[in-house]
């Protein structure tokens, strides 16, 4: 008796660590190609005026970001990187502590006022940027290592 009720709690266990698997997978795309293709491996957090900044930065990796002009994340199961650089340092930490709770991401965010640079690292921010041009710089340099977007 002692015995069947080990098994099944091993089996159950075992049920849920494999539907978990495949839940992920499926959510990254599964068997399309096409779907995980497409989906942005990293979002941007700006304002209008520096989004044309960022565009001309990084022009030549367009096809993998996308443009958010909330800090609330979407349901983006594909992204693993993003950029917070609005004009608002609450807003870019609040982008950043909720991707990274969602899920591990990295997270590069600009710091406009340097008495807030200690709330970013309280956050768990490793890639905090003073200017806007370090920001690009730090951003562009891990889509190059992390995806291989070599020119």
């Amino acid at each position: 008796m002692i015995l069947l009720a080990v098994l099944s709690v091993c089996l159950v266990s075992l049920g849920y660590a494999m539907m978990g698997g495949l839940d992920r997978f499926l959510d990254s795309g599964g068997f399309d190609e096409e779907r995980r293709e497409r989906a942005a491996v990293a979002l941007v957090f700006v304002n209008e005026q520096r989004r044309a900044q960022v565009e001309h930065a990084l022009a030549q990796r367009s096809e993998w970001l996308r443009y958010i002009s909330e800090p609330s994340p979407p349901g983006e199961p594909g992204c693993a990187m993003v950029l917070a650089a609005s004009e608002n340092d609450l807003d870019n930490i609040l982008l950043c502590a909720r991707m990274r709770k969602a899920h591990p991401v990295y997270a590069v965010a600009l710091c406009n006022n340097p008495q807030y640079l200690f709330v970013y690292r309280d956050y768990g921010i490793e890639h905090v940027a003073r200017s806007m041009d370090e920001a690009l710089e730090q951003f562009e340099r891990c889509l190059k290592e992390r995806f291989e977007c070599n020119d």
